[in-house]
């Protein structure tokens, strides 16, 4: 948490992933809603003090749920699913809601099918909530080369084309002059 204070000082966005933000004991069954409850409660806590000096000099946090570390309570209460994503990056929004902080980006990476879906729900939902919070675009582990080109375009203008999206990130596997180029 020292690093994440000390960085937050020095840069004008910061990404959380909230399956890697709170390290939880990972169960074999299910969690009580006590125990679910419990968890939110310390993500809360933590948060806090990360979103004092990004409140006051108006900076920004990207929530970036990425399926391949949904934590596990996600994992157990949602399944390896759209939803759980969802309700992952639901779950910082609300906090982040709760302690006036509105200056955020939600993303949704997956690199396979489920981040169409996850980013069409998590759309969906904010229309229901009155949420509006721009949508960062992206496909995680999308490889290199030509692979990686086509599979970012898939997945990226599938999305546009629905009107999904705000900003967009190609990540290739490669040679940081070539990750740069757009497609």
């Amino acid at each position: 948490m020292k690093i994440a204070l000390e960085v937050a000082k020095h840069v004008d966005k910061v990404w959380i992933n909230p399956g890697l933000y709170v390290f939880e004991k990972p169960k074999t069954t299910e969690y009580t809603q006590g125990e679910f409850e419990e968890i939110g409660d310390k993500i809360r806590e933590t948060l806090e003090p990360l979103l004092f000096p990004y409140a006051i000099k108006g900076k920004a946090m990207r929530i970036g749920v990425n399926h391949g570390s949904l934590a596990e309570r996600m994992l157990f209460t949602y399944g390896d699913t759209p939803e759980g994503m969802v309700e992952s990056a639901l779950e910082f929004i609300r906090i982040c809601e709760s302690l006036d902080f509105r200056n955020i980006v939600i993303s949704m990476k997956a690199s396979r099918v489920p981040m169409l879906a996850a980013y069409r729900l998590m759309a969906q939902r904010m229309d229901q909530l009155g949420m509006d919070y721009p949508l960062h675009l992206g496909v995680t582990e999308a490889g290199d080369g030509e692979y990686g080109r086509i599979k970012s375009t898939a997945g990226i203008a599938t999305l546009l084309a629905d009107g999904i999206g705000d900003t967009i990130r190609v990540s290739l596997t490669e040679a940081p002059e070539r990750n740069s180029r757009l497609l």
